[in-house]
């Protein structure tokens, strides 16, 4: 003998499902907003305070004319040039205004080999010639020094290996 006994069901409100999927979405979109405003804040913090630019500025200016102090010293043809916390190290005699002219002139197997030798040294940059290098608010006197350091010991190595 078979027996069926059915379950009784709750009335289900037509959109039940919707509605639970519009709180869950308000909750994500809430809790991204306040973590975004976090953020957001402590970056308008940042920006308001000059004193913390000024060194940024100071950090980047003392990493761009130290390399380029260390090479010449060095005799290697180089350029490295930048506006603020941005640079880049070109391996050329000429000057680079442009893309153009970096993919014309810049000594790209140079500066893999230089790349290489920063790396061994422990500082680490993009390895694409044709990118720039950052400066942050997080680079300290210290790391600036360390980098000139290794530069230091990279350029003659980097000779050495041409």
């Amino acid at each position: 003998m078979l027996s069926f006994c059915a379950k009784p069901k709750p009335i289900q409100l037509p959109g039940r499902h919707l509605v639970n999927l519009g709180i869950l979405a308000a909750i994500v979109a809430l809790t991204a907003l306040f973590t975004m405003a976090a953020v957001i804040w402590t970056a308008l913090d940042l920006l308001a305070d000059e004193e913390a630019f000024a060194a940024l500025r100071g950090h980047a200016e003392r990493l761009r004319s130290g390399l380029q102090q260390r090479f010449d010293a060095a005799g290697v043809a180089t350029r490295v040039v930048g506006v603020g916390p941005l640079f880049q190290v070109w391996f050329t005699t000429r000057p680079i205004r442009n893309y153009r002219d970096a993919v014309r002139h810049a000594d790209q197997a140079t500066f893999r080999i230089w790349w290489e030798e920063m790396l061994l040294r422990g500082v680490l940059f993009h390895p694409g010639p044709l990118e720039n290098l950052f400066v942050s608010f997080a680079h300290r006197d210290e790391d600036v020094e360390r980098t000139l350091e290794a530069a230091d010991a990279a350029i003659p190595a980097m000779l050495a290996r041409r």
